[in-house]
């Protein structure tokens, strides 16, 4: 039974949003209410990214494929912008 609740909490938004606040990724503003059937809700009055949690997210950010690929096309472009302005520099600087 043990292992069902596990699977319970993390699949349950609710948790995970509290782990990453327990973590220190972000701040939350809960408010529990009654809905009109008496059932207990809870409502998301406000969340915001700390600082560790932009650090978090770049970090994720970097890590994805299509992070690393933008990053290699970034670097790629700026090698062959350097290797042109080093060529166009030195043609200009010997007066070919």
């Amino acid at each position: 039974m043990k292992f069902k609740y596990f699977l319970i909490k993390i699949t349950n938004p609710l948790y995970i949003l509290e782990q990453l606040e327990n973590d220190g990724y972000i701040q939350i503003d809960l408010e529990n209410r009654k809905s009109d059937s008496d059932k207990n809700l809870v409502l998301l009055k406000q969340i915001s990214l700390t600082i560790s949690g932009y650090k978090l997210l770049e970090e994720l950010r970097q890590k994805s494929k299509s992070g690393a690929f933008k990053k290699r096309i970034f670097n790629m472009g700026w090698t062959i912008a350097t290797a042109i302005l080093t060529t166009l520099i030195t043609v200009k600087i010997k007066g070919l």
